[in-house]
């Protein structure tokens, strides 16, 4: 399973080795057109390297509002650039006034990507906190944040006082994954263009050459998969009933603070806090519904990111000429067993022995709930090897992830789990093998010290 994970987290990042396109490419991969579609969408492009991606937004924009049959290149940039501006938009405004105590939203392209916003920054090594007389990026952005600097002084200071019902901030979060149904939507026009090759990202937008980006379909569709398993993970806890607070989770906890536990800091007490308050009863099953039929979308999208990069003439960021062809094969074949599974059992493919898997349980009816005599976390004690930590306990995924959705049924804990042909090795080596420079162009970019 942890590869579903992996391949779905793949965000595209960064970008080829040595650079994949000159300044003057055109969008759609070709020559530089003459008609005015073709210059506007140079100009998108060149507003992206100057750091504007607003400016960039409303030529993709506007292209797809003037155009019956406006090319797949805009609107993949606007679906890109829906993307990258999401933190500004009207949902995400009301989450951060009603629910995060913001004072204003959050204006997306000033605060991270233009001259001196957040990823201005991060390139150059600027630690988010102050040391000393050196400023960190907290103060260096202080005037595009919509908080004090004594809120974000700290963790719990942030978090103090937020006591809005979890039930309310999960109805906004329904809201802002309804509205990125549309960048699916536009992924999908996009993908829909038989014209359509790839869409150039300068890596200027986000401060650093080397994280230049070619979006072909292999990447328009593992795109969509990302936004649809978001989708998908919003609506399924939105379902659920939620009467935790984030004062009480992590601000002022006075709840969980009410009996002090000698060693324990704000992490323990917020897990302390929300072992009872998760997953106990569902609220709204539609979201569950919801729920099942993004993550269907999330898994046809990956199942055809797959295809499309083995069998593709064109490379493009992801590396898919360098993967095991064989092991990809079989990825798909299991991405497709999981999603016969959303719907009732389907044999998973290489398991040993062999193993049905039924998700269906989790979407359908009242859906799945943990008994409240189960505990979600165990708190395991500090040995001279090691620190104290926190663990889902074994109980807890029998009872919520295995009892009914495995056959034959095994127990947690006892070393019975059926084995898999997809594993975690061959994943982890599958995943380097696409990524390509992705990954170390990024840590490199943002994460080593200039």
């Amino acid at each position: 399973m942890l590869v579903i994970i992996g391949l779905l987290s793949l965000l595209c990042m960064g970008a080829s080795e040595g650079g994949c396109a000159p300044q003057d490419m055109s969008a759609e991969g070709g020559d530089a057109g003459t008609t005015t579609v073709d210059q506007r969408l140079l100009d998108a492009q060149a507003a992206l390297a100057n750091h504007d991606v607003e400016q960039a937004q409303a030529i993709y924009g506007q292209i797809v509002a003037e155009q019956g049959d406006a090319p797949g290149a805009a609107y993949a940039g606007k679906a890109f650039t829906d993307l990258l501006l999401l933190p500004g938009s009207q949902p995400a405004r009301t989450l951060l006034v009603d629910h995060l105590g913001a004072t204003s939203g959050v204006d997306a392209n000033d605060a991270i990507y233009a001259e001196e916003g957040f990823l201005y920054w991060q390139v150059r090594g600027v630690p988010w906190n102050d040391d000393g007389t050196y400023l960190g990026i907290r103060s260096l952005i202080a005037d595009e944040l919509p908080w004090s600097a004594e809120r974000l002084d700290s963790l719990r200071a942030f978090f103090t006082g937020l006591d809005t019902p979890g039930d309310a901030m999960m109805d906004d979060l329904v809201v802002l994954a309804d509205a990125m149904a549309q960048i699916e939507n536009d992924l999908q026009r996009a993908l829909d263009d038989p014209e359509f090759e790839f869409l150039y990202v300068p890596g200027l937008v986000f401060h650093h050459d080397d994280l230049e980006l070619l979006l072909g379909r292999s990447e328009l569709h593992m795109l969509s998969s990302v936004v649809s398993a978001t989708r998908a993970s919003i609506y399924f806890l939105a379902a659920y009933e939620h009467t935790w607070t984030l004062d009480g989770m992590l601000g002022s906890q006075a709840e969980a603070r009410a009996n002090p536990t000698d060693g324990w800091q704000t992490g323990d007490y917020a897990l302390a806090y929300l072992d009872g308050r998760l997953a106990r009863k569902v609220r709204d099953p539609l979201h569950l519904r919801e729920s099942r039929q993004a993550f269907d979308a999330s898994l046809e999208s990956a199942v055809a990111a797959i295809d499309v990069g083995l069998n593709g003439e064109l490379e493009t960021t992801l590396r898919w000429k360098q993967a095991d062809a064989a092991y990809a094969e079989e990825l798909i074949v299991f991405l497709e067993a999981v999603r016969d599974s959303l719907e009732g059992p389907a044999e998973l493919p290489g398991s040993t022995p062999k193993t049905t898997m039924d998700l269906s349980s989790f979407f359908e009816g009242e859906g799945r709930t943990l008994p409240a005599d189960i505990r979600w976390f165990e708190h395991v004690e500090a040995t001279a090897e090691m620190d104290a930590y926190w663990q889902v306990g074994d109980a807890a995924l029998q009872a919520f992830f295995v009892d009914g959705v495995f056959e034959p049924g095994f127990t947690v804990g006892e070393g019975n789990a059926p084995d898999l042909k997809i594993d975690d090795e061959r994943s982890q080596k599958f995943r380097d093998a696409i990524s390509g420079d992705v990954e170390r162009d990024v840590e490199e970019a943002y994460f080593t010290t200039q």
